[in-house]
């Protein structure tokens, strides 16, 4: 269980860096979305409002996270379909 969580937190720490997060608050970020169970599935779904329900609630970050999330939402979705042919 510890594997997965260090995975996800992994994951989520390079997202937010990608979206211009400094690492500090990427971190922090990064254990927020796993102590919620965010998934990579879910980044289609998220909004200001669920952000602002973890706590993140600074603007530049807000709409970084959203924008990013769209992206990589998109390149998940051209992954999984490639592999699946």
């Amino acid at each position: 269980m510890h594997f997965f969580l260090f995975s996800d937190t992994s994951f989520w720490i390079k997202f937010f860096t990608e979206c211009g997060i400094p690492a500090g608050e990427a971190t922090n970020y990064a254990i927020i979305f796993t102590d919620h169970r965010i998934q990579k599935d879910m980044l289609i779904d998220l909004t200001k409002e669920y952000l602002k329900e973890m706590g993140i609630t600074v603007l530049g970050d807000v709409i970084g996270i959203l924008k990013h999330a769209k992206e990589v939402h998109s390149q998940v979705n051209i992954f999984d379909t490639f592999h699946q042919s």
